[in-house]
């Protein structure tokens, strides 16, 4: 139930009660076991059934309703049980995305994470005005209708050069998220990371491991990963290139443990790292990792490393000359997409245990393509709960391919020649490929500069009967939505998208907004909810809800959530979400009166001060 009493700060703004004592002077994370999200289960619970799997995520927790989103919502270790995941067939679609802060604005490049509001991706950009041969990184998070939720921040200083030239790592969890880039503006190169909030703007200064710790950055390392309370991050540095580091930072930014020595000459070869990769378990972390050799052949292995960052247990290496690296829990496994230098260039697919084990069967699966003779300028995997995606884009000067695979989890290839999405395309390079609990979000950059979302739909059945599917006759964006497709019609309301553009209501073009004054001044808590006076002429409502530390931290409403969009009475059903300890819930509704007259969230006349609800 909601707390009471309620406190009307401003004009229709209510902020309720704490639900929970303050905490005593000190840390946030001075006690040991907080619930830190607010939702009744911690990550240290002793019984491991209740063991909260995002402790700053309140709406992923045991027992939670589990959706078909990507997301792990109960935290029993699995993935949208009861959706489609065989995928059967796939269906390819693409178009614009504004990514960068104006979609003539020349995107460089990139990284994403997927979380529970949606997709945070970061990327290389120059600033508005600035020199087109300089960039700074900046981050905007997307909903899961691929709408931009905010204004892009700026995460990065200008620098001489793509910052992305040699690694971006980006990771959601819940309200917070951690990205690591290299500093190619000093030489030697830098090693730098920041702390962003949920969409995207920076929390705190930019840490630069490299001037703590003395310790350059190759290319070696830099997955952000999270082991339920704290950010971690394996890597090389330039100027100690045999050694294995790990990073470890809380959620609220601090540096706890700036870079641990985990590993230094391994089996005293003098080798040094050529490519990292890491996963945790839940347990310990599992490294696979390339090293080049002064003499004789290179090799790929495996390293467990416990949680305290101490290495536990080495493979055999494997005589291997890889380039590329990249790993994915794949439900009890752990999934390796791995390159072999070489003419073809080669990509396969392994399997490891949480031991850091090779399993064989089914050892190395070749992954082929219709032209491997280019080496692929990103890679990308994805797990969706019963199936592991793997992706190319690969570039020539004459050529472009990005190519699909699926895989199951014992290492059964379902796509002999791999699936051709785009030849000769436009697509420069990816930056992520996310699994929604319907398909495979693609973002990337054109070879224009301009941003791409593209979009692998897991069925081309015609669910809706529209005579229209997400292969073939005329794209179907919305299976579900017999009025959404290339020829719908845009109706301003209902939140659907009904002409298959990526803009829904009144984010779309065809719906002209206009202001509409009519603020709400008396929200207040009523059956097992909230409740407000209707103004007249009023049709829907909009109510967005934050933390007010984020408020506090921000100065504006940017960081809410929808928590009821369009709704059809003056009132508003708790869906049962608590603040964590000492914090509160800020409330606001916004009355709708024809389609896209929106009123405003406050005094003011901008129409999107809450951006949460568009």
């Amino acid at each position: 139930m909601l707390s009471a009493p309620p406190r009307v700060t401003l004009a229709g703004l209510l902020v309720l009660a704490l639900a929970f004592p303050l905490l005593a002077d000190g840390p946030a994370d001075s006690a040991p076991c907080r619930d830190l999200d607010g939702d009744g289960y911690v990550a240290c619970s002793a019984v491991p059934e209740l063991v909260d799997c995002a402790p700053l995520d309140w709406r992923r927790h045991p027992g939670a309703e589990e959706i078909c989103n990507g997301i792990d919502d109960d935290c029993d270790g699995q993935l949208d049980e009861g959706c489609e995941r065989s995928c059967p067939e796939l269906g390819f679609s693409s178009m614009l995305a504004p990514l960068g802060t104006d979609l003539a604005e020349v995107v460089k490049g990139g990284c994403s994470s997927r979380g529970s509001a949606g997709t945070l991706v970061v990327f290389s950009q120059p600033p508005l005005g600035g020199s087109p041969t300089a960039s700074a990184l900046f981050a905007r998070a997307f909903d899961m209708r691929g709408l931009p939720i905010a204004p892009a921040g700026r995460v990065s200083s200008l620098q001489p050069e793509n910052p992305l030239a040699g690694t971006c790592s980006v990771l959601t969890a819940g309200e917070r998220a951690l990205v690591s880039w290299r500093d190619s503006s000093i030489d030697p190169l830098r090693f730098q990371l920041r702390l962003l909030d949920a969409i995207g703007h920076p929390i705190g200064p930019v840490i630069d491991l490299s001037e703590i710790t003395g310790l350059g950055y190759r290319f070696a390392g830099g997955d952000v990963l999270w082991d339920g309370e704290r950010f971690a991050i394996f890597w090389s540095p330039s100027t100690r290139m045999n050694e294995l580091r790990l990073t470890l930072v809380d959620h609220q930014g601090a540096l706890i443990e700036p870079a641990k020595l985990v590993l230094d000459d391994l089996e005293g070869r003098r080798e040094r790292f050529q490519g990292i990769s890491a996963i945790w378990t839940g347990e310990r972390y599992v490294v696979t990792y390339s090293k080049q050799a002064p003499v004789g052949e290179d090799t790929l292995g495996t390293l467990t490393v416990s949680r305290d960052g101490e290495a536990e247990h080495t493979g055999r290496p494997i005589p291997w000359d890889a380039r590329t690296l990249r790993t994915r829990r794949a439900g009890e496994l752990n999934a390796l997409m791995v390159s072999r230098d070489g003419f073809p260039y080669d990509y396969f697919l392994a399997l490891l245990d949480d031991e850091g084990t090779l399993l064989d069967p089914p050892g190395f699966v070749p992954l082929p393509h219709p032209d491997n003779s280019d080496p692929a300028v990103s890679t990308h995997m994805g797990w969706n709960g019963e199936l592991i995606a793997l992706g190319i884009v690969t570039r020539a000067s004459d050529r472009h391919y990005r190519v699909m695979w699926r895989a199951r989890p014992d290492g059964t290839l379902l796509d002999e020649v791999g699936f051709l999405l785009t030849q000769n395309a436009i697509l420069e390079r990816g930056i992520g490929m996310d699994w929604d609990g319907k398909g495979w979000t693609w973002h990337g950059v054109r070879d224009t500069g301009s941003g791409e979302r593209s979009y692998v739909a897991c069925s081309c059945d015609d669910l809706d009967n529209d005579g229209r599917t997400a292969c073939v006759g005329g794209w179907d964006c919305d299976d579900s939505e017999p009025d959404a497709h290339l020829n719908g019609v845009e109706q301003c309301h209902g939140l659907v998208d009904e002409d298959c553009d990526g803009f829904v209501d009144c984010a779309d073009d065809d719906c002209l907004g206009t202001s509409w004054h009519a603020p709400i001044a008396d929200l207040l808590p009523c059956s097992g909810g909230l409740c407000w006076s209707e103004p007249g002429g009023a049709q829907r409502y909009d109510l967005a809800r934050g933390l007010v530390s984020e408020l506090s931290r921000r100065g504006d409403l940017l960081a809410a959530e929808c928590a009821g969009a369009e709704l059809g009475t003056a009132h508003w059903l708790d869906d049962g979400r608590k603040p964590p300890a000492g914090d509160a819930l800020w409330y606001l509704v916004r009355a709708e009166g024809q389609p896209c007259e929106h009123g405003s969230w406050d005094a003011g006349e901008a129409l999107r001060a809450v951006s949460a609800c568009h």
